[in-house]
C-alpha cells in the first residue's frame, strides 16, 4: 500500500462500512491515483450505503486531489456489484463498498457462489457499523435472545 492510499485511510478514519479494492501489491507501488476512483455500491442511488459512499468520496477526492465517482449496481443481492469489481483492472482505482449482503449472505445461500468474498477481494478498511433489532409480536412470551431461544427450543 502506498504512502498516499495509508495516508488518505488515516484522514478518512473509521469513516463508513469496509471498502475493498482489488490490487496486488504491485499495482499500489505506482502513483496513485491517476485517474477517478470509482467506489461500487450494490444498492441503488438514496440508499443509506449510497449516502455513506458519497461522504467518503466527497472527503477522498479532496484528500487526493482526484475525482471520485460512486457507481450504483444494485440487485442480486450485492453480486452484480462485486461481479462488476471482480471485472475492473487490479489498479486500485476501483473500489467496492461491500456490506453483508454481498460477503456473507449471498455467497453462503447460492449453490454455486459466483466469487469468493476472501480469496476474491482484499480488504482495506473497516469504515462503519450498525445495529440489528432483532422483535418479536407482543404475544410470544420472550423478552430477550435467550429466552427466545428456549421458546424456540420447547
Amino acid at each position: 500500500m502506498t504512502h498516499s492510499l495509508r495516508l488518505l485511510l488515516a484522514r478518512l478514519g473509521g469513516a463508513a462500512l469496509l471498502a475493498v479494492a482489488l490490487a496486488p501489491a504491485a499495482a499500489w507501488a505506482q502513483a496513485w491515483p491517476n485517474k477517478p476512483v470509482r467506489i461500487v455500491v450494490p444498492f441503488p442511488a438514496g440508499s443509506s450505503t449510497d449516502q455513506v459512499a458519497r461522504t467518503i468520496g466527497n472527503a477522498m477526492s479532496q484528500a487526493i486531489g482526484q475525482q471520485v465517482l460512486v457507481d450504483n449496481k444494485a440487485g442480486a443481492d450485492g453480486v452484480i456489484a462485486a461481479q462488476e469489481v471482480l471485472r475492473a483492472a487490479p489498479d486500485g482505482h476501483t473500489l467496492f463498498l461491500a456490506t453483508n449482503s454481498p460477503m456473507a449472505t449471498a455467497p453462503l445461500v447460492k449453490l454455486k457462489p459466483p466469487y469468493d468474498p476472501v480469496a476474491d477481494f482484499t480488504p482495506i478498511t473497516d469504515v462503519g457499523r450498525y445495529t440489528f433489532f432483532f422483535t418479536v409480536h407482543p404475544s410470544v412470551p420472550a423478552r430477550n435472545a435467550a429466552e427466545f431461544v428456549a421458546y424456540a427450543k420447547a
